[in-house]
């Protein structure tokens, strides 16, 4: 009787049973049996982590059996939660990718509305699927304008990190993957300025013979003036020169003041 088990588990003494793993544990069959009572169950805990854990283990189980019962339970759960736990929603959005490809990705994203956790409900959804999926699938889901309300510059450093995670030169490598990013995401360059600023203060020589072999895109325009601003403290007329190489207008005017400010001379 799966649902006086689940009941057990919820009252049983900590030291007789853990709460969370017999929660799960009877979960995992329960779902099997009578999916709907078993996620009722796990939506009615009060325990704030066992319902995480048992609602983990739900949201994992449908995903595999029933993948639209698994989008509307997880939907349900972050409903009731309101925590902003979001359990699973990685396992799910790979599910779906798989199952049904980027436009099915894309269409579950713009069906989701969990309330205030809408937006962080997505990001952590594309940041987990980033840990598998790196390529031509991700790049245009970033780069969908339906997106830009969760693309953030710190989804992009995080996704950068896990396409690079088996590299020698991680900061290099992940900087490589950010620049060959699709124009349309929007906060490239900024990911790009702050992957890059924390490479030029690990290994300065490395930062800069990495952008000397860039071929110079607006996406590099941050790199660049960070890039300056370091430089003017040892060569002025390189730095001029790599600040008039900066392609927006109003930063490459800033930067160049930047360097005349310290003596840098404007050879124009």
């Amino acid at each position: 009787n799966p649902a006086a088990a689940f009941a057990y588990v919820t009252t049983a003494p900590k030291e007789l049973v853990s709460n969370a793993r017999g929660q799960s544990a009877v979960t995992a069959e329960w779902i099997k049996s009578d999916p709907r009572a078993a996620q009722d169950a796990v939506l009615a805990l009060n325990n704030q982590g066992v319902r995480y854990y048992t609602g983990f283990t739900a949201v994992s189980l449908l995903a595999n059996t029933d993948l639209d019962a698994a989008i509307e339970f997880s939907a349900r759960y972050e409903n009731r939660a309101g925590d902003g736990s979001h359990p699973a929603v990685g396992s799910l959005a790979s599910k779906i990718i798989e199952e049904r490809g980027v436009g099915g990705i894309q269409a579950w994203l713009n069906e989701v509305d969990v309330g205030q956790a809408t937006t962080s409900y997505k990001s952590e959804a594309i940041e987990h699927l980033g840990y598998w999926h790196t390529g031509p699938d991700m790049a245009a889901i970033l780069a969908a304008p339906e997106n830009r309300s969760f693309v953030t510059s710190e989804l992009l450093r995080d996704i950068a990190g896990s396409a690079v995670s088996k590299e020698s030169d991680r900061l290099g490598k992940g900087l490589d993957w950010l620049a060959n990013l699709p124009p349309e995401v929007g906060p490239q360059r900024q990911a790009i300025g702050e992957r890059f600023e924390k490479y030029l203060k690990q290994d300065f020589e490395a930062a800069g013979e990495w952008l000397v072999n860039q071929e110079l895109t607006p996406a590099h325009d941050g790199a660049l003036e960070i890039f300056v601003r370091n430089a003017t403290m040892d060569d002025l007329p390189a730095s001029m020169q790599w600040a008039k190489q900066i392609s927006d207008p109003t930063l490459r005017a800033k930067t160049i003041q930047f360097v005349r400010e310290r003596g840098g001379q404007d050879s124009e």
